[in-house]
């Protein structure tokens, strides 16, 4: 005997909706919460991403200057201008000293053969051509400090810029 069971008899059905009452707006509030929270996190590392690289653009912008002034005033040295290499040690000691992020400090010559660099030591570059060097073909166009274009050096296979003060005879 077939007997058909309203919607008001039959259990199931009744269970099947109270259930979906609840279970779908659970889910649509857990999903609406975890797409916003997605889009928090994303804007929180984006902020943090860029407060990160302004920070690092503030401290390089910071020993770039600094390392401009300090090649700046070494260029006035008699030492530096008179490459007198006894004198350019004992200077380039105390530079490498208090200067931590300089590694190498050296003098060319207006033809830009190393007559001189510190730390002395084995591997010594003087008298080699630096003139094929980018920084020295700009320094020879200018009388104020310059840097160069960042490259990987073969010495320390670090990378590098070099900050240049183009040295001119008295006018």
């Amino acid at each position: 005997m077939l007997t058909r069971l309203s919607f008001r008899q039959d259990l199931g059905i009744k269970l099947t909706l109270l259930y979906l009452l609840f279970v779908v707006p659970v889910v649509t509030a857990t999903l609406l919460m975890a797409n916003n929270t997605q889009k928090r996190l994303e804007e929180d590392v984006r902020a943090s991403d860029l407060a990160l690289a302004r920070s690092i653009a503030q401290e390089t912008d910071f020993t770039m200057k600094s390392a401009l002034h300090t090649i700046q005033s070494l260029g006035n040295y008699p030492e530096v201008l008179e490459s007198s290499e006894d004198s350019m040690e004992t200077l380039f000691g105390t530079l490498l000293r208090v200067r931590p992020d300089v590694n190498l400090v050296y003098r060319l010559n207006a033809q830009g053969k190393m007559v001189f660099h510190f730390p002395l030591g084995p591997g010594s570059t003087v008298g080699d051509d630096f003139s094929y060097r980018e920084y020295f073909i700009r320094a020879q166009e200018t009388k104020f400090p310059i840097i160069s274009k960042g490259r990987i050096s073969p010495t320390t296979n670090q990378a590098v810029a070099t900050t240049v003060m183009p040295l001119w005879e008295n006018e």
